[in-house]
């Protein structure tokens, strides 16, 4: 009897050890992000890794992996929905749904200002994108900005500000049928490279140039590639801040608060500081890249942009949605 007394309260206390080194287990965060090491973004989501890590007295462990070290942004967003990877900061692929390409519709904003508001939490962008990608189990949890962007060339278009001319450029667009519609209307011919070999195809001439980049990644990665820039202000380049819905859905309520707290944090800095961020790589291609760089009054813009609403975003509009593409149109007062 004693013996069988001494058995049940031996595996008792084992259960009860098990059960508290559960509770207090560490937890690891992959955080897959594109950016290198020296770009501003970077440091933003090294601050969430650092924010979480010490909110949760080091329960929550947040590994950041750069430069794409876990795949590329396609990959990324397929294995946040797996769950194999917890946290991203990513371009949005858009081979699960057309709907999520609403991100990339070109002049939707052309002010640094107005993107503030325009992708602030609860805005009618932030709202679309929650429902769209929760279908898909995937957490929005803000986004930032690598700025306004343009196009990096390493010839020069015919009549970069006309629309109407033909360029006689042959442009790397990424693999989305939205990127190839926007440049083709825009008159230059475009051809689809992986982002892994953008700088090999620019050195051999595979492309004369991308569309894709801003100030800082094209002085970053790609100044020695690159002779001309022209900051066309043709998108704002929103990268998304997402966790796998299958890890958000373990959390607390508290640790949960931690996490957005900390994007949002990030996400004011990116909005905030990235009018001067464009200057200044803007300058450091001219001074320190060898890079001839074309900037351009809004005034100067205006035409193109307007050209590219009337012409470019009909078409879109039928690969994203009409009534989805209605709703941003409103939303934007250009209905």
């Amino acid at each position: 009897m004693k013996n069988n007394l001494l058995k049940v309260m031996f595996l008792t206390i084992i259960v009860m050890v098990f059960a508290v080194s559960l509770a207090t287990a560490k937890m690891t965060v992959k955080f897959s992000a594109m950016t290198p090491p020296d770009h501003p973004e970077t440091l933003r989501i090294q601050n969430i890794a650092k924010y979480v890590n010490e909110k949760t007295n080091g329960e929550i462990n947040v590994r950041v992996f750069l430069s794409n070290q876990l795949g590329d942004y396609v990959t990324v967003y397929d294995e946040l929905i797996r769950g194999s990877i917890e946290m991203a900061c990513i371009s949005v692929p858009s081979h699960l749904d057309p709907k999520l390409q609403i991100l990339y519709v070109p002049f939707m904003t052309t002010d640094y200002k107005q993107n503030i508001d325009f992708y602030a939490k609860g805005s009618w962008l932030f709202t679309k994108f929650e429902q769209i990608n929760d279908a898909k189990g995937v957490k929005v949890l803000g986004f930032d900005t690598d700025g306004l962007g343009g196009l990096g060339l390493a010839k020069q278009p015919a009549k970069v500000l006309d629309p109407t001319a033909k360029q006689n450029i042959l442009i790397r667009v990424p693999g989305m049928e939205i990127a190839k519609t926007i440049m083709e209307g825009m008159g230059y011919n475009t051809v689809s490279v992986p982002w892994a070999d953008l700088y090999s195809a620019l050195q051999t001439g595979v492309a004369d140039g991308w569309y894709g980049g801003t100030p800082t990644i094209n002085y970053l990665a790609f100044r020695d590639a690159i002779k001309y820039y022209y900051q066309l202000n043709i998108y704002n380049e929103a990268h998304l801040y997402a966790m796998s819905n299958k890890f958000w859905n373990k959390l607390t309520t508290e640790q949960q608060k931690i996490f957005e707290d900390a994007v949002a944090v990030a996400q004011k800095e990116a909005f905030e500081t990235c009018e001067a961020a464009d200057a200044e790589y803007l300058k450091k291609m001219t001074d320190e890249g060898g890079v001839q760089v074309f900037t351009y009054t809004a005034e100067d813009l205006a035409p193109m942009a307007d050209y590219v609403r009337k012409n470019t975003w009909p078409k879109l509009a039928k690969m994203i949605g009409e009534d989805l593409f209605e709703e941003l149109k409103e939303n934007l007062g250009l209905k």
